[in-house]
């Protein structure tokens, strides 16, 4: 086995067994000392070896409670920065689609001439609603809808759908309602929501 050592393994074998030596020599003098204050006490002395068990048995329990309540803790630090980041894009994002915005909608037919309609004819062809949005966060969905309200205040017909992602922060988008023979004539409105949020509205008239 020597040849396999060098030097410094040598050294640092010598250094190991001198510190277990040690260790031993002082468990043993702790025993005789223990034995002996057990002695002036009147306790039994062939008891040392169970009550050894048991401290270190209830140290290790109380050192598992410790490491328990050390993960607990770190298990609800972590939680709360994850809801507090939740928390944090969420609140982000619910202020982006608050910044969002839309120029007055126009209504046209399916072939858009650029002008808006202020009146309409029942003749059973769509009525398109044309929105600019302005301010609109990049990579996001939105939930748009549309409701055409009749002149008695009713919503006669109304639409929801989410757009592609969008990819510029003016976005252009338009939804549309068919006016057939019975629609009733008088002063009509449209509005575009995102969510629940009105974005803009346009009144026209069917006659």
């Amino acid at each position: 086995m020597k040849s396999q050592l060098t030097e410094k393994q040598w050294n640092e074998v010598v250094a190991e067994v001198t510190r277990l030596a040690q260790a031993r020599e002082d468990d043993t003098t702790q025993r005789e000392i223990t034995a002996q204050v057990l002695q002036e006490l009147n306790l039994p002395t062939d008891l040392i070896d169970d009550a050894v068990r048991q401290v270190q048995y209830r140290e290790a329990l109380a050192k598992q409670r410790r490491q328990r309540i050390w993960l607990g803790a770190a298990g609800l630090v972590l939680l709360l920065v994850l809801i507090l980041s939740l928390w944090s894009w969420n609140s982000s994002r619910t202020a982006a689609f608050d910044r969002i915005q839309s120029e007055a909608g126009r209504v046209t037919r399916t072939q858009d001439q650029g002008a808006t309609l202020s009146t309409v004819s029942p003749d059973g062809q769509d009525v398109v609603f044309r929105a600019k949005l302005r301010d609109v966060p990049l990579g996001e969905k939105l939930n748009l809808s549309c409701d055409w309200i009749d002149p008695t205040g009713k919503i006669f017909h109304q639409s929801r759908w989410d757009t592609r992602d969008t990819n510029k922060a003016i976005w252009e988008t338009h939804c549309r309602c068919q006016l057939g023979p019975n629609a009733p004539k008088g002063n009509w409105k449209v509005e575009m929501k995102l969510g629940e949020r009105v974005l803009t509205a346009t009144e026209f008239k069917v006659e």
